[in-house]
């Protein structure tokens, strides 16, 4: 029995193909567990808020030169941002 594969190469005959159930037929589907329902990852209420610079001061001597503070105007990249992952769930953040 060497059709279809390299010269001295014996091929077994296949026996009857065995399913899980054939293997173990007392298998029963386990019920999910009582924690199914809650999520395994929750963000409640996130916010990101940044510092735009207009006129950083470089170093100690610069600011006390200047005599005031820095400006700056806020940007907030995300605000008030909530969800949940539960198990199992794929999740990505871009950016």
């Amino acid at each position: 029995m060497s059709a279809g594969g390299p010269p001295g190469l014996k091929l077994a005959r296949a026996g009857p193909i065995l399913t899980r159930m054939d293997v173990l037929p007392d298998l029963v589907p386990l019920p999910l567990p009582a924690a199914a329902g809650v999520p395994a990852v929750m963000v409640e209420h996130v916010a990101k808020r940044f510092r735009i610079y207009h006129e950083r001061n470089d170093s100690l001597k610069a600011s006390v030169m200047r005599g005031r503070r820095a400006q700056f105007e806020e940007f907030w990249a995300v605000d008030d941002v909530s969800f949940e992952i539960r198990e199992g769930e794929t999740f990505g953040i871009i950016g």
